[in-house]
């Protein structure tokens, strides 16, 4: 039970303090795509987010202070920042001659026109559509590292703790059944890890079980919940002594 309200506990704390560290992080900035440049008749106008904007002018509450000829520099919440083109962007682009805001601000196309565009995709999105198998098979080789890892350091723990079919470190599901086994739990908890939400703090609990039959402490167990940091754990209650 002092188990189950440690783990409890712990997961309370870390979901109280992380708007805390969201915010100790800096400011979160509203998406702003510099999409071209243009200046005419050395008025300068860029394109963002798809409106044709000028100094001065507010963009989702950001306020753009200066346009340069590859960058754009803006102000939110007191804070000042740039984006150059196509930074921040996602998905094709559109061109100044496409954009009919230029003539709503009375701006002509001159041959005295400076235009920086471009046609081309920006970003995850357009990368995906162009070499969606190159993505896919990313995705499964990461993917697959993680969890030959995560098998092989629980089949080692098995091993170390004389626990019996540790060659179940390879299957899913049965898996959670190992884990029950190493930790000293009954089989039928390995269903508790599929009940939303409430499945984070009997992983950890586990985890914390298997951290004991290591003859760790049973903290250690906790910081399962830190992403990549449970890497370094599962690694930790594997190959130490």
């Amino acid at each position: 039970m002092s188990k189950v309200i440690c783990a409890l506990v712990f997961v309370i704390i870390c979901i109280g303090i992380s708007p805390f560290l969201v915010n100790a992080a800096g400011v979160e900035i509203p998406p702003l795509c510099v999409e071209g440049i243009m200046f005419d008749n050395e008025l300068p106008l860029a394109i963002i987010n798809g409106e044709v904007v000028a100094p001065g002018d507010v963009i989702n509450d950001v306020a753009v202070v200066k346009i340069e000829m590859d960058s754009v520099h803006f102000e939110y919440n007191g804070k000042a920042f740039a984006r150059r083109i196509r930074e921040g962007c996602r998905g094709g682009l559109q061109t100044w001659r496409r954009s009919p805001q230029i003539q709503s601000r009375g701006m002509r196309q001159s041959s005295q026109s400076r235009y920086v565009y471009t046609d081309n995709g920006g970003g995850f999105e357009a990368f995906f559509t162009q070499h969606p198998l190159m993505v896919i098979g990313l995705f499964f080789l990461i993917f697959f590292v993680i969890y030959a890892y995560m098998a092989i350091t629980l089949q080692i723990i098995a091993n170390k703790t004389k626990t019996e079919n540790g060659w179940l470190a390879w299957i899913p599901i049965a898996n959670l059944y190992l884990m029950c086994m190493i930790a000293d739990k009954p089989a039928w908890w390995m269903l508790l890890c599929f009940i939303p939400y409430a499945n984070i703090i009997f992983i950890v609990i586990l985890w914390m079980g298997i951290a004991d039959a290591r003859g760790k402490p049973a903290w250690v167990g906790l910081l399962t919940l830190l992403p990549v940091v449970q890497f370094v754990v599962w690694g930790y209650l594997a190959f130490s002594d």
